[in-house]
């Protein structure tokens, strides 16, 4: 679909160049990852250092004089990514909250604490009365 109709009916157009930028950006960052795996292999003795070493060039090669290669690798990875990145924020978020937030709200509840100052002791609502009154002079400059 052409980028002025879809401007006109109000989805979102494509930056030009944004996704040769993305795949280029993608080719770097997936070479340097393979280097970094080539390294641990290549201290642990292993046999697959050269051709993690091969691979992370060809990336970096691609990344640079041809990112638009790396399209059908590109589209999956970032799949998967979104996938793991759902999972991830769900696990951190879960346990942020059994681990953290339950056992704070359950001591608070223990002691008797009104954090929120919600009961309704001597007043007939939950507003709080202000004792002094600002001069509406300060109200002009307030920062």
């Amino acid at each position: 679909m052409d980028e002025g109709i879809r401007a006109r009916l109000g989805l979102p157009v494509a930056a030009p160049g944004k996704e040769r930028k993305d795949l280029r950006v993608f080719g770097f960052g997936l070479a340097l990852i393979l280097m970094f795996f080539a390294y641990l292999s290549r201290r642990k003795g292993g046999a697959a250092a050269p051709y993690e070493l091969c691979l992370a060039a060809a990336c970096a090669l691609l990344g640079g004089l041809w990112p638009m290669a790396l399209g059908p690798v590109y589209k999956p990875w970032m799949r998967a990514v979104a996938v793991i990145g759902k999972v991830n924020t769900w696990l951190v978020m879960g346990i942020l909250y059994y681990l953290i937030i339950t056992p704070y709200a359950f001591l608070a509840r223990l002691i008797g604490g009104d954090l929120l100052d919600e009961r309704m002791r001597d007043r007939g609502s939950y507003w709080h009365l202000r004792e002094d009154v600002p001069a509406p002079e300060s109200y002009r400059n307030q920062f």
